[in-house]
């Protein structure tokens, strides 16, 4: 007799719970946080936070471009599509999604989600090409309003301590319409970090906790996998080719989420 699947979770319970777990095991978000200021202001990073990189990276994972993808999500009439770009970085991704959206006939609303904003953000948001911007640590955000696409190539999904990180990734998910897509870079600060000058992190790229999971890094995907699938969503990892990561600056994994919608059984993994 199959289990019974998990009872659906609000965005604002996986917050609660990323809390409570900072505060019981003392990780040290606020560290990580730090971490992340000093990473977003090196300019091999911000770079590559664009709709022609993220967009490759998809299609090769995906089989089709994301606007393609985006446009096949679910949603109400003349409503917009709504986008959260997570570590949005100077907004370009954000503002190139959504002109590239808007040439296929799909209003968007774009919502910047930065850990701390800054000029050329600011600028594109005064000048209407990004709706809103939300800045603030990405592990405490609770949305409004759902979205259906949630965008965290090179964001907080890929640097969160990984005792937070799944349910980072459930926060979001859980943020997202039914039929909406979730797409997340996943072990890219390794990579990063290499570019960061010397001393430019004063506690090296992220003090540790002081308790942390071992486990490989298979194990942690696979584990991600399961709890997606148990609780309505398609889930997936795909690993981008080495050579093509060296030259876009990219990380090394993708995982592609989509809610199911009422009644939709599972997607066979091929």
């Amino acid at each position: 007799m199959p289990r019974p699947r998990p009872r659906a979770k609000g965005p604002a319970h996986f917050v609660e719970r990323i809390a409570e777990r900072d505060r019981r095991e003392n990780l040290g978000l606020e560290y990580k946080w730090d971490d992340y200021r000093a990473l977003s202001t090196e300019r091999t990073v911000i770079e590559n936070r664009c709709l022609y990189v993220i967009n490759n990276f998809f299609w090769f994972g995906h089989g089709k471009p994301l606007v393609d993808a985006f446009a096949e999500v679910p949603r109400g009439k003349d409503q917009p599509f709504r986008l959260l770009d997570d570590g949005a970085g100077e907004g370009v991704f954000a503002a190139e999604m959504g002109a590239e959206l808007a040439k296929a006939g799909i209003k968007c609303h774009t919502t910047a989600l930065t850990l701390h904003e800054n000029q050329a953000l600011s600028a594109r948001h005064h000048r209407g090409e990004v709706s809103e911007v939300v800045v603030g640590p990405a592990e405490r955000f609770v949305p409004k309003r759902s979205f259906h696409a949630i965008v965290s190539m090179i964001g907080s999904t890929s640097y969160t301590l990984s005792p937070v990180r799944k349910d980072h990734l459930l926060k979001f998910a859980y943020s997202l319409v039914p039929g909406g897509l979730l797409l997340a870079g996943f072990e890219v600060a390794t990579e990063a970090a290499k570019a960061l000058t010397p001393g430019n992190i004063p506690f090296g790229f992220s003090r540790r906790p002081k308790r942390d999971r071992k486990m490989p890094l298979e194990t942690e995907m696979r584990g991600i996998e399961r709890a997606f699938d148990k609780r309505g969503f398609d889930a997936r990892f795909v690993e981008y080719p080495k050579i093509a990561r060296q030259i876009d600056r990219v990380p090394r994994w993708m995982l592609i989420v989509r809610r199911r919608l009422p009644g939709n059984r599972p997607t066979p993994r091929g």
